[in-house]
């Protein structure tokens, strides 16, 4: 999985400056595993930035067990490697969002996307994930369960099928408006004599 961040800061010329930089493929993995509720941490950059994702897994109404990514908080130091001129250097900062609806899927299944997923934490910071395969419960023997494929991913899928349904209608019902037509217009010539045919 990869992680983008654009984080908007302001620079020693009082101007806005946008900070992107990737999580490495080298970050730190640590997280904490329950029943309901597990979380996800990314260390990197010399442990000046964290990343926690928290999970929460539910039962709705109709008894479907799902589960989802709920929250999202980053800690980091704002070093001028990555804030270029930035007014406040090396400031630590914290940013966290605890309403988040991401990878939503049934359980005992992973969430698979090769779509670029973009959400805001905040309105100067946003996060986009990009090749993502997750599983935060009922993870067997450290492999994936059958992936629940994002909407847009998955061939001949759900989304597919009721679009050539209602293609199918559409095309039934317009063959049956054409058939009605000529129908109807053979009907009122029959009704009708030509003038010659009265006059005679």
């Amino acid at each position: 999985m990869g992680i983008r961040f654009h984080i908007n800061y302001t620079k020693e010329s009082d101007m806005l400056g946008t900070a992107i930089f990737d999580v490495p493929p080298n970050a730190q993995v640590s997280g904490v595993c329950g029943n309901s509720h597990s979380t996800l941490t990314l260390t990197f950059y010399d442990a000046m930035f964290n990343l926690t994702l928290s999970f929460s897994r539910e039962r709705g109404d109709d008894h479907v067990t799902t589960y989802r990514g709920t929250a999202a908080r980053l800690s980091f130091e704002e070093v001028p490697a990555i804030f270029s001129d930035t007014l406040t250097p090396n400031k630590p900062r914290e940013i966290s969002n605890t309403t988040l609806n991401l990878f939503p899927t049934n359980a005992r299944h992973s969430y698979k996307c090769s779509k670029v997923i973009s959400v805001a934490l905040t309105k100067n910071v946003s996060v986009a994930f990009y090749q993502v395969q997750v599983q935060p419960f009922d993870v067997q023997s450290g492999n994936f369960s059958q992936a629940e494929e994002c909407v847009g991913d998955s061939k001949g899928g759900k989304d597919e099928i009721l679009i050539v349904v209602v293609g199918v209608v559409l095309l039934v019902i317009a063959v049956g408006i054409a058939v009605a037509g000529v129908i109807g217009r053979r009907t009122q010539k029959s009704k009708y004599r030509p003038l010659e045919n009265i006059a005679d």
